[in-house]
């Protein structure tokens, strides 16, 4: 089975990834890599990651014309990406040119609506006068009528898309630590806005759970990782 966590390698140097890949050790969580990290990869890198038997988890959120999202699909596809973001707000025409490539490959498209980063003060910044949780179901149903089936979506808005769509698949970002485990230091260094625990998402009905900073800033990573996959485990 596939794990359900996905663990961001959200790093700035070559050695501070191929470290932090070093203390996973023999778990096998999905690894996320994003803009921070990519310009610093190389395709052997990818390679090499695919070879150790994890599924990658490529966080692009893939926004420009139809052709140039659909084209970008298809070398994330022959890079073994199995997750890939794309923004739905790039509207009908690109959401279906990256649905209809990624048809074609292993890849699960997961589309964007609201950065977890922002609320409803930006949205209106953007000149949105909807709600956050109108926002998202909007995007989320412009998106569905072109076939995209999964979705990044806070803790929050979770509830919403699975009652609209209970096989809808959910990624939920930027989790933290249960309380009895935080150390106080997931809310200082988060720059998402609208956050829960792992645990409470999983019991919501997220589908991958990302994890990253509250990982990594525990006291030992690799023991948390392991605890933390024990018991998603147990709560599937």
């Amino acid at each position: 089975m596939a794990s359900k966590l996905a663990l961001a390698l959200d790093f700035d140097t070559r050695e501070a990834f191929q470290q932090a890949v070093k203390r996973v050790g023999s778990e096998r969580p999905v690894l996320k890599l994003g803009l921070r990290l990519l310009p610093l990869l190389g395709e052997q890198d990818l390679i090499e990651l695919k070879s150790k038997g994890f599924d990658l988890f490529i966080d692009v959120k893939l926004h420009d014309i139809p052709s140039q999202v659909q084209s970008s699909v298809k070398t994330w596809a022959a890079l073994g990406a199995d997750y890939l973001t794309i923004h739905a707000t790039g509207g009908r025409e690109m959401v279906r040119a990256a649905v209809e490539e990624a048809q074609n490959s292993q890849i699960r498209l997961l589309g964007v609506s609201v950065l977890t980063s922002q609320d409803e003060s930006d949205l209106k910044e953007q000149g949105i006068q909807r709600t956050v949780s109108e926002q998202v179901l909007h995007l989320a149903r412009l998106s569905w009528t072109q076939g995209l089936k999964g979705f990044v979506s806070s803790a929050q808005e979770l509830s919403l898309l699975k009652a609209e769509w209970p096989d809808v698949f959910v990624c939920t970002p930027g989790l933290t630590l249960d309380d009895s485990s935080v150390d106080g230091s997931d809310a200082a260094h988060s720059d998402q806005k609208r956050s829960l625990s792992y645990i409470e998402a999983a019991q919501r009905g997220s589908d991958l759970l990302v994890m990253g900073r509250s990982i990594w800033k525990s006291p030992d990573s690799q023991k948390t990782l392991r605890e933390v996959m024990n018991r998603i485990k147990d709560l599937s």
